[in-house]
């Protein structure tokens, strides 16, 4: 496997947490990673091991893997881990990028993550925030890559990586059922993302509070402008077909 990983350590709830970013070439299959674990234990060092967070602390996240900014695959959930192949696909972790959205428990832990997220070398204007939803587009890593890592072993494997997708294609592809999702939109947004769009209209300068289709048509163009599509669009559809 050669892989782009991106882990945050942050603190929140007496717990250190740890949300990673995952994308490249798995054996076989291009593919991207979001995980979510925690630990108790109040000094973390490089030995220590993180777990799974319990049910009660999975987060709402996504995210739209790009090759070269061509989208192939689109995945959303609630979940600890969420993660998504393509099978019989080579990539190069470069040519890959994560449009990713997570969204927190509250704002404290939406801050605890944004210090140590910008505390490994990212800037204010390399992301959003919408309430609670973390939205940023995963290119290339700031932590240094892993002792694994190195030219002449990415090249050898990458090498075997690319022969064993070639054969695949040959004489197995057409036995797997291709169930990617296609769409030409580049950015997520979870469901929860509407009311929250919502309720920020509620404060600007809106003359008729009251007048719901001038929001709704206020979101249309908003999704419209910044080419943005709704995982989960039931809600949003709701809306539009009653105020319409």
């Amino acid at each position: 496997m050669i892989i782009d990983t991106e882990p945050v350590h942050f603190s929140y709830n007496n717990k250190n947490w740890l949300i990673t970013f995952w994308k490249g070439q798995y054996g076989i299959t291009t593919g991207a990673e979001i995980g979510i674990y925690c630990t108790k234990e109040k000094k973390v060092t490089k030995n220590t091991i993180y777990l799974q967070v319990e049910d009660s602390e999975m987060l709402d996240m996504s995210f739209i893997l790009s090759k070269k900014g061509k989208k192939i695959i689109q995945i959303s959930a609630r979940h600890w881990w969420l993660a998504a192949f393509k099978l019989g696909m080579f990539s190069k972790p470069r040519d890959l990028s994560m449009s990713i959205t997570i969204t927190f428990k509250d704002k404290e832990m939406l801050e605890s993550f944004l210090k140590a997220f910008k505390k490994i070398g990212y800037k204010e204007k390399e992301y959003k925030i919408i309430d609670n939803t973390f939205i940023f587009n995963y290119k290339k890593p700031r932590t240094r890559k892993v002792w694994t890592r190195s030219l002449i072993g990415d090249f050898i494997i990458q090498s075997l990586n690319k022969r064993n997708v070639r054969l695949y294609n040959k004489y197995l592809s057409d036995a797997i059922e291709d169930n990617t999702q296609q769409t030409d939109k580049k950015v997520i947004m979870v469901k929860n993302l509407v009311p929250n769009i919502l309720k920020s209209y509620e404060d600007e300068d809106v003359k008729n509070k009251n007048n719901e289709n001038q929001k709704v048509k206020k979101i249309e163009k908003m999704i419209n402008k910044n080419n943005v599509i709704l995982l989960n669009d039931d809600i949003y559809s709701n809306l539009r077909d009653e105020y319409e």
